[in-house]
């Protein structure tokens, strides 16, 4: 065997994702169906990357049946990474066996397809096909129809994306602070299997194409990008398995629909939220959440909700940043002398992180909190 590069980086990427699928699914804290979700997603990388590396070395001999087992797996990693988001994202989500069935259908059939191919073809068919595979020497029509396994991943990858900006919408309507929430874990695993799917399918139609002599450079890319991937998850990432608490589904449904305020109530409850604002300044709270703003007043969260959403057009977390960014204005005003710091200002507006607070503040007034004390030294 020939260890270069490309084939010792594979080796050890392919050792890292077995050791991470292992270890999460025996893993027995956090939450079990998301960690043996997780964890049969890294042990199916593993199994491709094993693929690729045999073929590589063009040791097909020594895959026997798995070597054509490599478009089956392809079919699973879109429902793994799919459910495996809606377990993190909802704490009462259970996976039934009926969903499994037909999420996975595509692939049991597949695999059964190939299973039967490969016990009644020759061993010489077998053989040539694979050495076809190995040098690209299918036609384009053979070629391009690994295609549909790709785009079925993308499905996947375009609904678990599409469930995660649901999971930041509805955390925005119920707190001020969203960092304790942050869903940065399971972006980076979806834009990175994004990414990866993209070297994939690049490594696949190149060949194929007049463009095929950038094919070496693209499996290279591939392999780097797959080895920075791991290499992040493993040192960063699974330092907390489970890393969030979710959200429950019934909180996914629209909240409006048997609402029985009336618009008097609406008006009413809005001038009461101002006078509170503007008397006690409970957004100065840094951990202010919607329910405790809603005992304040005297209202159910829900209808508190409706009401910031209605009359002001934004969300909660919205509309108490940038209650705050209006304080941190006034501040800076009263203090155009610069002994306050941009440190002080954030902390005694709310905000608990510059990262946030310079958001929030460009979000409201169109410019980052520096440029905005600047322009009020140039003024005066």
């Amino acid at each position: 065997m020939i260890f270069d590069l490309n084939s010792t980086l594979l080796i050890i990427a392919i050792s890292q994702f077995l050791f991470l699928g292992l270890f999460l699914v025996s893993h027995k804290k956090g939450k079990r169906t998301s960690n043996y979700l997780l964890g049969t997603f890294f042990i199916a990388c593993s199994a491709n990357l094993v693929f690729m590396f045999f073929t590589e070395q063009g040791r097909f001999d020594l895959l026997g049946l798995f070597s054509f087992m490599d478009l089956a797996l392809l079919l699973a990693y879109g429902p793994l990474i799919f459910f495996y988001s809606k377990t993190v994202i909802y704490k009462d989500f259970n996976l039934k066996v009926k969903a499994l069935i037909i999420h996975f259908l595509p692939f049991i059939l597949f695999s059964i397809l190939t299973i039967i191919n490969y016990i009644t073809t020759p061993d010489d068919v077998k053989q040539e096909a694979l050495e076809k595979i190995y040098n690209y020497e299918l036609t384009f029509a053979q070629g391009m129809s690994v295609i549909p396994f790709y785009l079925h991943i993308l499905l996947y990858l375009f609904l678990s994306v599409k469930e995660v900006k649901r999971y930041k919408r509805i955390i925005s309507e119920g707190f001020s602070d969203l960092a304790p929430y942050s869903l940065g874990w399971l972006w980076f695993l979806l834009k990175s299997f994004i990414a990866v799917t993209g070297f994939s399918i690049l490594t696949s139609f190149l060949p194929y194409t007049r463009f095929k002599e950038l094919t070496p450079y693209i499996l290279v890319g591939f392999i780097a990008l797959t080895f920075y991937v791991i290499n992040r998850i493993l040192f960063k990432a699974l330092k907390q398995p489970n890393l969030f608490s979710g959200i429950e589904l019934s909180e996914m449904a629209d909240k409006y629909t048997k609402s029985k305020l009336t618009d008097e109530d609406k008006t009413k409850g809005f001038e009461t939220l101002n006078k509170l604002m503007a008397e006690e300044k409970p957004f100065l709270n840094p951990s202010l959440s919607l329910n405790g703003l809603a005992e304040m007043v005297q209202m159910k969260p829900r209808e508190l909700s409706q009401i910031i959403n209605e009359k002001t057009g934004s969300s909660f977390y919205d509309f108490i940043n940038r209650l705050r960014v209006q304080y941190a204005q006034k501040l800076m005003q009263e203090s155009t002398d610069s002994k306050m710091t941009i440190l002080e200002i954030l902390y005694q507006s709310g905000f608990n992180s510059k990262s946030s607070f310079n958001t929030a503040f460009k979000k409201v007034t169109s410019s980052t909190p520096s440029e905005y004390r600047k322009k009020l030294t140039r003024n005066q």
